[in-house]
């Protein structure tokens, strides 16, 4: 089992109660419809780039279905993943600051999306209540990426994994919804590979495949 001292530190990783504006349904809604009429609703298959790191990207998108996730490219020609996108989350929200794409974003399912172009986005951000809306989004995205960064620099591998399982668990599970196994018990469907996983985590695969097994005969 985890020590004392992790469990305490794995337990601190744990998603708290977000308080939330009594209006957030209705910014939402009102959010949603104006991108309706003003976006193009488009799809891709599982493996494609949606966006591709250091081009000319001047929309921005909100996910409608399935999941994607953000990738960095290394020096190395790798790549590391940064963020998990879910249904009705907005991605490269920074285009509107930048003329290229910082980095490329990657569809781990097959997926829909809106695409709106910045200009267009700037124009509904005159609703002060959408510019808040918008801006609580893109603190969301951050904080999520900064509990991924102190993981690569302050657990272990074994640690990495398990905290990384208990973030996706609670982000899955609150998006989809959970399935009941033969066994009676809750599961979620992963859309990311163990490769992928490792590229998260900062770790090579076969590091990240001994934590798993690990983590799988310890009974966590």
């Amino acid at each position: 089992m985890i020590s004392s001292a992790s469990q305490t530190g794995v337990l601190a990783w744990q998603p708290g109660i977000r308080q939330e504006p009594q209006d957030t349904k209705s910014i939402e809604h009102d959010l949603e419809r104006a991108l309706a009429s003003r976006s193009m609703k488009l799809i891709a298959d599982r493996g494609r780039e949606i966006v591709a790191a250091g081009k000319a990207c001047g929309y921005v998108f909100q996910l409608r279905s399935g999941f994607a996730c953000r990738r960095r490219p290394l020096f190395d020609g790798d790549q590391a993943i940064l963020d998990l996108y879910q249904p009705g989350d907005f991605i490269s929200l920074e285009n509107l600051f930048f003329s290229s794409a910082l980095d490329s974003i990657l569809a781990l399912t097959n997926v829909s999306y809106w695409s709106l172009d910045c200009s267009g986005l700037r124009e509904l951000m005159k609703d002060p209540r959408i510019a808040l809306h918008l801006m609580r989004h893109i603190t969301e995205e951050k904080k999520r990426i900064d509990a991924i960064a102190t993981l690569r620099g302050q657990f272990r591998a074994r640690e990495r994994a398990a905290v990384l399982m208990l973030l996706l668990w609670h982000r899955l599970k609150a998006a989809v919804g959970t399935t009941v196994t033969y066994k009676n018990e809750e599961c979620a469907f992963l859309p990311l590979t163990q490769k992928q996983l490792a590229d998260y985590l900062g770790v090579n695969v076969i590091h990240l495949n001994r934590a798993l097994k690990n983590l799988r005969d310890s009974g966590a």
